[in-house]
């Protein structure tokens, strides 16, 4: 069945755990939505409302829908209760194998498995943990990343940055830009020139990019000859793409 836009609104309203008394409305909605967006809501609202009592109901719920997009949310809620874990992670485990296949074929996980992969390790499942021990190694940096996290390895920044929970001084701001994460190497070699970054500057863009959240920013020390001593700071604008500002010492805070 078709949701139209109001009716689709309405189901909006039980996206919260407060909606678990009406699990039984939204189990029989779900099996009637008829197009993706509408099966990706009804995932984000089941997720919410599984707990030890309803995982089984939610999980029977589950299986007989259509993949979406958004089912990894879902799993990796389902795998942390009894009744469902076996299947669960034998599901997760399922699709963490499919995924090798494309690595295997040189694809990088960014474009298909990111969001997937990055919640996956977040289980403390032996099986999950193994198949992400696979890949602590892997040149691909998002997959390395979230290898890393399965193990509990914690990457540290570089020392001669720091943590900041207030944005910079706007006043002292002379670059700022947005990139996706893979270009953050590229992006400080055009900066570097551009400002004449002492070569003595370090620059660990794995590090820095593994460290970052969006509720707070990583700052580095730099050395220049164009604007003299300044810091880089850095956050994480979504998944995949940084905020990078480039602020300067207080005696040459002009934008450019």
């Amino acid at each position: 069945m078709y949701f139209g836009k109001n009716q689709g609104a309405l189901h909006f309203l039980f996206l919260t755990p407060a909606a678990r008394p009406y699990l039984n409305d939204v189990i029989d909605w779900t099996l009637q939505a008829s197009t993706n967006v509408d099966r990706e809501l009804f995932i984000q609202i089941l997720r919410l409302l599984v707990t030890a009592k309803t995982a089984l109901p939610v999980w029977e719920t589950f299986e007989k829908l259509q993949p979406t997009g958004l089912d990894f949310i879902l799993l990796a809620r389902l795998v942390k209760f009894k009744s469902t874990a076996k299947a669960a992670t034998a599901r997760v485990v399922t699709y963490l194998n499919a995924v090798d296949l494309r690595i295997k074929n040189g694809e990088k996980i960014r474009p298909f498995a990111l969001s997937a992969t990055q919640e996956y390790a977040k289980l403390p499942v032996p099986a999950v943990r193994a198949w992400f021990r696979k890949h602590l190694n892997s040149p691909d940096p998002d997959l390395r990343r979230a290898a890393l996290a399965s193990m509990g390895r914690k990457v540290r920044h570089p020392s001669d940055c720091r943590l900041a929970q207030s944005p910079p001084d706007v006043s002292r701001v002379v670059f700022s830009t947005e990139v996706d994460d893979l270009m953050l190497g590229g992006l400080f070699a055009k900066l570097a020139r551009k400002f004449g970054i002492a070569r003595g500057s370090r620059f660990e863009s794995d590090s820095i990019v593994a460290n970052l959240t969006g509720d707070r920013w990583i700052v580095c020390d730099l050395a220049t000859t164009e604007i003299g001593p300044s810091e880089m700071w850095f956050r994480l604008e979504d998944t995949s793409t940084v905020e990078v500002i480039l602020v300067a010492g207080k005696k040459h805070g002009l934008r450019c």
